[in-house]
C-alpha cells in the first residue's frame, strides 16, 4: 500500500471517530497522543511528494544534459545509440530504452 492511500485511510478513520463524538465538546490535545490526519495534512503531503519528485527528476535531467554538453564524445555516442535503436520505431517504449545500454 502506498503512502497516499495510508493518508486517505487515516482521514476516513478520523471522520468515523468525529461522528462518534457528537456532544460538541472539543477534546484537549495532549502532547504525544495520536491524532488523525486532516484534509489539509493530506493535501500538503501530496503536494510535497509531487514537488519533491519533480525537483529531483528535474535536477537529475539538468545534470545529465549539462554533462553531455561538456563531453562531446559521450554526446555523440549517446546520439548514435538512440538513432540506431529508434531507426524503425515511432515511439520510445520500455523495450527500446532497455536496448540502449550506454544510456543506462
Amino acid at each position: 500500500m502506498d503512502f497516499m492511500q495510508l493518508m486517505v485511510d487515516a482521514h476516513k478513520s478520523a471522520e468515523v471517530d468525529d461522528d462518534d463524538d457528537k456532544d460538541g465538546v472539543e477534546e484537549t490535545k495532549v502532547h504525544g497522543t495520536k491524532r488523525p490526519l486532516t484534509r489539509d495534512d493530506i493535501v500538503a503531503n501530496g503536494f510535497l511528494f509531487f514537488l519533491a519528485g519533480y525537483e529531483t527528476t528535474a535536477t537529475t535531467m539538468a545534470f545529465a544534459l549539462y554533462n553531455l554538453a561538456l563531453n562531446q564524445e559521450a554526446q555523440d555516442k549517446a546520439r548514435q545509440e538512440i538513432n540506431k535503436v529508434m531507426e524503425d520505431r515511432d515511439l520510445v517504449d520500455y523495450e527500446a530504452v532497455n536496448m540502449m545500454p550506454y544510456l543506462d
